[in-house]
This record gives C-alpha cells, sequence and structure tokens, in this order.
C-alpha cells in the first residue's frame, strides 16, 4: 500500500465526528473503558463498541483487558498523520 493510500484510508476513518471524538477524549483520559467513553461523549454503548472495532482493525487505539473490563487508550507512539488531526481539532 503506497503511503498515499494508506493516509487516505486513515483520513476516511477519521471523518466519523463520533471516531474523531473518541479519540480526542482517549487523547486526554489516556485510558477508558467503553462504558467511560459511552457516557462521556453520550452514546450508546453498542456505537462505542463497532467505533472502537474499527479504530482497533486501523490500530489507533489499543486494547487491555482488565478482569470483565477492556480498557481503551492511544499507541505510545502514535501515528504522525493521526497526531496532527488531533492536534489541528484541539486548536480550534
Amino acid at each position: 500500500m503506497t503511503s498515499i493510500n494508506s493516509s487516505e484510508k486513515k483520513l476516511k476513518l477519521l471523518a466519523s465526528n463520533k471516531r474523531l471524538a473518541i479519540l480526542l477524549f482517549l487523547d486526554k483520559q489516556k485510558t477508558a473503558t467503553v462504558s467511560e467513553i459511552s457516557e462521556a461523549l453520550s452514546t450508546s454503548i453498542y456505537g462505542v463498541s463497532q467505533h472502537l472495532r474499527i479504530l482497533r482493525g486501523a490500530n489507533m487505539v489499543l486494547a487491555t483487558r482488565r478482569g470483565n473490563n477492556v480498557s481503551y487508550r492511544l499507541p505510545l507512539k502514535k501515528d504522525p498523520l493521526i497526531k496532527a488531526v488531533l492536534m489541528s481539532v484541539k486548536s480550534k
């Protein structure tokens, strides 16, 4: 996959307001469960779970199981494109 195709795919994933909001929330909170994200964004648990599944598939978020709960976080080394988009949105 070329760099342009890869960037296009990532930008398409970020075109969703909810996915972008989830990434911004995780950037601020560092780690959160589906329930915490759902409550903070006033979105259904099912909806948040579906967006997280997509973000995990693109390696934009990581999941860690703790007992019965799964915590989500951003990778320690963020993709430069994702980092730039988050910084741009935060500055507005």
